[in-house]
């Protein structure tokens, strides 16, 4: 088994000039060999087994699910469905609510932000959020030697 993980992304995006959007040579190198490493783990863990977790280990890497994390969920989940529906002006406070009881999420912050204003969820809002994150990260490394 293996615990949920981002297929390879690092946090080398985070280096990108805002107004150019560009990323350095080096950032991009790094970025690049960084996911063809965790390509190339993947592939020896499906030929060989090898990097695979005790379940018990897996399941202990998965967060625990909280009685504010499941009502944000709620929250954002029926808001998306008001603002499908046309009910825009009472899907806003839901979908503050998912993001304020569940803060550390960037899925809810990202859809809710975009359902207000396409582009949002990748402008300068999103990256005064990843600059908020100081040394954390916003990509959480796999857990394989090298990373």
């Amino acid at each position: 088994m293996r615990p949920l993980e981002t297929a390879g992304s690092t946090d080398h995006f985070r280096g990108i000039d805002p107004v150019t959007r560009t990323m350095s040579a080096e950032d991009q190198a790094a970025r690049l060999a960084s996911r063809a490493a965790y390509l190339d783990a993947v592939a020896d863990w499906v030929r060989t087994g090898r990097h695979a977790l005790d379940p018990a280990v897996a399941k202990a890497k998965l967060p625990t699910i909280t009685s504010d994390m499941a009502l944000a969920d709620a929250c954002f989940r029926l808001g998306v469905w008001l603002r499908r529906h046309g009910r825009a002006a009472e899907a806003v406070p839901l979908l503050d609510k998912a993001s304020q009881l569940h803060p550390e999420s960037w899925n809810i912050w990202r859809q809710a932000a975009d359902l207000d204003e396409v582009g949002k969820a990748s402008g300068p809002a999103f990256w005064a959020r990843v600059r908020a994150l100081g040394d954390r990260p916003y990509y959480r490394p796999p857990d394989l030697p090298g990373f």
